[in-house]
């Protein structure tokens, strides 16, 4: 529903593509895929057919969405999905994944959806965030998303190197971004995208070890968990092998 809504008010709004302007309900974009791969995971075969079809139809959705965070997550699970969890097999469903990603790259006619495409596959090309500062306009080619995202990737590299053991603060980075550089566009007075970046910025070496220490542990008590009930025959290999992904 949040989904439907957030395309609906972007298209009536006259936003045919890049429905990104309404800041939480477009993280339905994220969240529906990996809600249905887990209605795919436990379905029984008479629905799955038509979760496949679903599957298929928010392909489209999510492209013309602009949301890269979301394609990657679908690009991910989809390859999951088609191989049964098998790690090996997935890592060169990815790849082929990325080539068909190359393919829609090079062939789509609209310019916003074909720049969001090539920010995926080079994703160490990022704005001028300088040429921004200094005109007050966007370079040729640079998007808001890619200029902001490499000025938060500067700034945070810069107090990485300043306060690299316990960081910067937790949500410091904001405040330091509206006290130090009030004078910017407001979009690129934004926080960091990366959840490890951000992490690694306000917390530090520290804070990111207990962070990813966190992670490990969920991951190992799961793996227990799904080791228990695949033997005592609640869940099916398969699905063992997909939850932890």
């Amino acid at each position: 529903m949040i989904l439907a809504y957030t395309i609906t008010w972007h298209v009536a709004h006259g936003y045919l593509v890049g429905w990104k302007h309404l800041f939480d309900p477009k993280l339905a974009f994220s969240f529906v895929p990996i809600a249905l791969a887990g209605l795919l995971i436990f379905s029984n075969r008479a629905k799955r057919r038509t979760l496949w079809l679903a599957w298929a139809g928010i392909l489209p959705l999510l492209v013309l969405s602009g949301e890269r965070k979301a394609l990657l997550i679908y690009l991910f699970l989809t390859a999951a999905l088609l191989m049964r969890g098998r790690l090996a097999a997935i890592v060169p469903a990815i790849a082929v994944g990325f080539v068909g990603l190359f393919v829609l790259a090079t062939t789509v006619e609209n310019s916003y959806v074909g720049k969001q495409l090539q920010t995926i596959l080079h994703p160490l090309s990022m704005g001028q965030h300088e040429y921004l500062a200094a005109t007050g306009k966007y370079a040729p080619g640079d998007t808001p998303s890619n200029v902001q995202r490499a000025f938060a990737f500067t700034l945070s590299r810069q107090l990485i190197s300043e306060h690299p053991l316990v960081g910067v603060g937790t949500n410091q980075f904001k405040n330091i971004i509206d006290t130090d550089f009030s004078g910017l566009p407001g979009e690129l007075r934004l926080g960091i995208h990366g959840e490890f970046q951000r992490v690694l910025t306000e917390n530090g070496i520290i804070g990111l070890s207990l962070y990813v220490l966190i992670w490990i542990t969920a991951w190992f008590r799961l793996s227990r968990t799904l080791s228990w009930a695949l033997s005592h025959g609640l869940i099916g290999a398969a699905q063992a092998r997909l939850l932890p992904l």
